[in-house]
């Protein structure tokens, strides 16, 4: 079997896209006052820095034309 590679860029941005689907399903389950960055971390999977990493904080993530675009 071939093991397959993954890029740090790769990683982050398969990272970054569960974070944003994870936003959209809680915006669309709660709201707005449903997406904290602790909530979207969880939701996604990913380790309890990850969001904070991606993102400077929930407005930031709240704005991010990729989540805009998916509402």
């Amino acid at each position: 079997m071939m093991d397959i590679m993954v890029t740090r860029a790769e990683s982050a941005a398969i990272t970054r896209r569960a974070l944003l689907d994870a936003a959209a399903e809680l915006l669309d389950l709660g709201g707005p006052e449903a997406v904290t960055l602790r909530e979207v971390g969880a939701r996604a999977g990913v380790s309890r820095g990850a969001p904070y990493r991606h993102f400077t904080g929930k407005d930031s993530l709240r704005t991010d034309p990729a989540l805009a675009a998916s509402e």
